[in-house]
């Protein structure tokens, strides 16, 4: 038996992990599967540092980070599984939608990313001439999705990231109390939390990083790269459990019992309800209103890793002055997205879905 711990972090995107142990897919492939509820990435990274986690569920710019050595407290991780795709959203407190509401009143109607930043740089600019405070957006990691994603679309909309606004970093779980309190103005994090501030009539979602990039890797199995090398036997029965976890969680049947799994206090602890709406894409953006069905919301399939995404989230890194001067070992990138990894461990599986590597504003991203 395989005595392997990982940790995560309270997501949606979690799921393939919970599915593993709480259905039996790990022992069944000989997994004694030790799961560990962490609060924030930090904690994540920290523990995986100290050898208190073989590996976790990363989000995907944190081994790229770390096999950089562009943050602290990291080893050399290698990423061969991509656990999600997409599940973020944008959401503003009531008060700063009914600000974007004054240029634009059918924002949610249109869901159109550039007349939304449109929207957000109009109240951006007036409150710069009435003199009033910058706007403060939440976001969960500095290596994250979250911060590029926001980047390049207030970028893209003539919003200076850090200039305009002021960008922090809030664990997933405080989001939504951040927002109530009044500390933040808006956030972009994982779900539930921003369906939940919507069910709890304090946030607005006003964009998903859907659109920003339709197919983006958010999460991926991060795993110490000393464990890798010592034991490929747990690796392999690894890899070959979570594609099982994969097929099941594609099941509209079993929708139901995981929004409910997920939903227990050892995993989000939040009400199944919230939680199915990201697996299914039927996200309500706004209290009392009808919800939406967003296609590909959440996508918990097409789990190998891209080199090209691995490259545009590097670029992100660059251009925000993340990475500068550095040396690029050729295997940095590689291992973490180990495409290669998931090829010798699973060599018969091909993507369902045919990846898109455009983003919002027409430009592609390169590599691919």
């Amino acid at each position: 038996m395989h005595e392997i711990k990982l940790g995560f972090i309270p997501l949606v995107d979690c799921a393939l992990l919970a599915i593993a142990k709480e259905k039996g897919f790990a022992e069944e492939n000989g997994i004694q599967l030790s799961l560990h509820k962490e609060v924030s990435w930090a904690n994540i990274r920290d523990k995986i540092y100290l050898g208190y986690l073989d590996g976790a569920q990363m989000l995907a710019g944190m081994p790229i980070a770390a096999n950089l050595g562009l943050m602290p407290n990291s080893c050399e991780i290698v990423a061969p599984f991509v656990l999600g795709r997409n599940g973020n959203a944008i959401t503003v407190s009531r008060s700063l939608f009914a600000e974007m509401q004054k240029s634009n009143d059918t924002i949610l109607e249109e869901l159109d990313l550039k007349k939304t930043g449109a929207a957000l740089k109009a109240v951006i600019d007036q409150r710069k001439i009435e003199g009033k405070t910058i706007l403060r957006f939440g976001m969960v990691f500095p290596f994250s999705c979250h911060n590029y994603h926001l980047r390049y679309w207030m970028s893209s909309c003539g919003i200076e990231p850090d200039i305009d606004v002021h960008l922090e970093v809030i664990p997933p779980p405080f989001m939504d109390q951040y927002l109530e309190e009044g500390r933040i103005d808006g956030f972009c994090v994982g779900e539930p939390w921003n369906s939940l501030a919507v069910e709890q009539d304090v946030g607005v979602i006003i964009a998903t990083t859907k659109q920003v990039w339709a197919y983006s890797p958010e999460k991926m199995l991060g795993l110490r790269k000393q464990w890798v090398d010592t034991y490929p036997e747990a690796l392999n029965a690894l890899m070959k459990t979570l594609h099982q976890c994969v097929n099941w969680a594609m099941q509209s049947s079993n929708i139901d019992e995981l929004s409910k799994l997920l939903s227990s206090h050892t995993y989000i602890d939040v009400p199944a309800e919230i939680i199915k709406r990201a697996l299914t894409g039927d996200i309500k953006l706004k209290n009392a209103q009808d919800s939406t069905q967003i296609e590909n919301f959440l996508m918990l399939n097409a789990n190998k890793p891209e080199q090209a995404a691995a490259k545009w989230l590097f670029d992100q890194m660059v251009r925000w002055k993340q990475a500068e001067n550095i040396d690029i070992h050729p295997d940095a990138l590689k291992n973490a997205f180990a495409t290669q990894v998931y090829s010798e461990h699973l060599p018969s599986i091909q993507y369902d879905i045919e990846i898109d590597y455009s983003l919002f504003d027409g430009k592609i991203i390169k590599g691919a």
